[in-house]
């Protein structure tokens, strides 16, 4: 399948259009999910909204907050921290607050103690000393809608997840287990193409894939799936705000909007980080790295955000990478990786070609999508038990980086630049976004 990038003239939605309701800005609370892929997102949405003069409560626990990449000194007055200690529940290890805290099997207690800050967020929203505009929340906190409701504040579901894995998974009814197309009532259906989606795509699990996505559509120690947070978060939405754009997911999110939700579903840019923001040019790990990057020549380098063995041909580090560095150097060439979302935008954005080895949750869906965009390829591997060779991944690397045949993928790369590393561009999705806020605002006016 052959795709057509255009980079669209964005018109800027009339902010005056709404007398009524038109604020000089916004208290806007955020209340991302306990991950840290869920929360560097949410973080750099924040900062995207503060930027544009809101003001922006941002919710989670003190360890979370305090891993967070540091607030620009110009953004401080407007972005504040509220800092929630998760009540302690049986079998979470006392200084758990991230899914990075805990092995996978123990994930269901950190549900357990988020569904525990239900009252503690009720009272924030109640007793804050600024009226609240709008609530943007994850999947997790399904009990949110009815607070959101009772206090008449305006809420929007804010999902880190690209537009075509949600079409993938379906309008909430499938996701909640309440009518016969529920995923819960065939184990198998991730694995073949959803019924949903009326034009050609390649969108399913395979086999060794299965078994995460299948557990999330059962019933819990928290007394609900996860499938069930996530429809019920979008059937009690006022919108639905998507990391992606249109030049990116123009089809994807067409069909979310009018067919799957019928509801508003706002893209809000693919939230590009800065390179000048997120990472200081004189630390020392990076200038290790950089020593080494250094001697090789230009665009020879592969970058594996996953772990190989490379004696003596690259180097292996262990801690947390200045990946957006690593990136800009001009010795990069192209990307190994696991396809999770935000890399994708950081390596995209500055245009090398993708080769694809996903691992968990989303990143087979977002693999899929990449592969059938042209825009990357995926390593092949054994359907049963996803083992693959050292041979297809060294000849896909060769392909796609050195060889003729694999002009394709770099020039598309190239081009997709324009789009994942436009500034501009994504600037105007939050201002459309802004807009959007500020002229369906309920309870105050300017």
């Amino acid at each position: 399948m052959e795709i057509l990038f255009l980079i669209y003239q964005h018109r800027i939605i009339d902010c005056h259009s709404n007398q009524n309701t038109m604020v000089e800005f916004l208290h806007i609370v955020m209340f991302p999910w306990l991950a840290f892929g869920h929360l560097l997102p949410f973080f750099q949405l924040a900062k995207c909204l503060a930027e544009k003069g809101n003001r922006i409560s941002f919710i989670s626990t003190p360890k979370n907050i305090k891993k967070l990449p540091t607030l620009p000194q110009h953004l401080a007055h407007l972005l504040n921290f509220v800092e929630f200690s998760l009540p302690q529940v049986e079998n979470l290890p006392v200084d758990a607050e991230a899914t990075s805290d805990l092995p996978l099997d123990k994930v269901p207690y950190l549900k357990k103690a988020f569904d525990g800050l239900e009252s503690n967020l009720y009272q924030f929203l109640l007793e804050s000393s600024c009226p609240i505009d709008w609530i943007i929340y994850d999947f997790a906190p399904y009990w949110l809608p009815p607070i959101a409701t009772k206090l008449n504040i305006p809420c929007a579901f804010f999902s880190i997840f690209n537009a075509a894995n949600l079409c993938f998974f379906g309008p909430p009814s499938a996701l909640m287990g309440v009518t016969d197309d529920a995923w819960t009532h065939d184990p198998k259906a991730c694995s073949v193409l959803a019924k949903w989606i009326p034009f050609d795509n390649n969108l399913a699990f395979r086999k060794f894939e299965m078994s995460c996505w299948n557990d999330g559509f059962v019933e819990n120690i928290t007394g609900v799936s996860d499938g069930f947070r996530v429809g019920l978060v979008i059937q009690a939405c006022d919108i639905v705000a998507v990391r992606s754009s249109t030049e990116f997911e123009p089809e994807w999110l067409k069909l979310l909007q009018h067919e799957l939700y019928k509801k508003p579903v706002l893209p809000v840019g693919l939230l590009p980080p800065q390179l000048d923001t997120v990472e200081d040019e004189n630390d020392e790990n990076w200038l290790r790295i950089k020593r080494w990057l250094d001697k090789q020549d230009h665009g020879s380098v592969v970058y594996v955000a996953l772990g190989n063995r490379v004696k003596g041909r690259g180097i292996v580090w262990r801690a947390w990478v200045p990946q957006l560095r690593v990136l800009s150097h001009p010795s990069m060439g192209g990307s190994l990786m696991h396809s999770g979302l935000s890399s994708v935008v950081e390596t995209l954005g500055f245009g090398y070609p993708l080769v694809l080895l996903p691992m968990v949750n989303d990143q087979a869906i977002v693999a899929r999508l990449l592969e059938w965009k042209k825009i990357g390829v995926e390593i092949p591997r054994n359907d049963e038990d996803g083992s693959f060779t050292k041979e297809s991944v060294a000849g896909l690397l060769r392909k796609v980086m050195v060889n003729e045949e694999g002009e394709h993928y770099r020039a598309i790369a190239k081009e997709l630049r324009k789009v994942f590393g436009n500034k501009i561009l994504n600037d105007t999705y939050i201002d459309n976004f802004v807009c959007y806020l500020k002229n369906n605002c309920r309870g105050r006016s300017s």
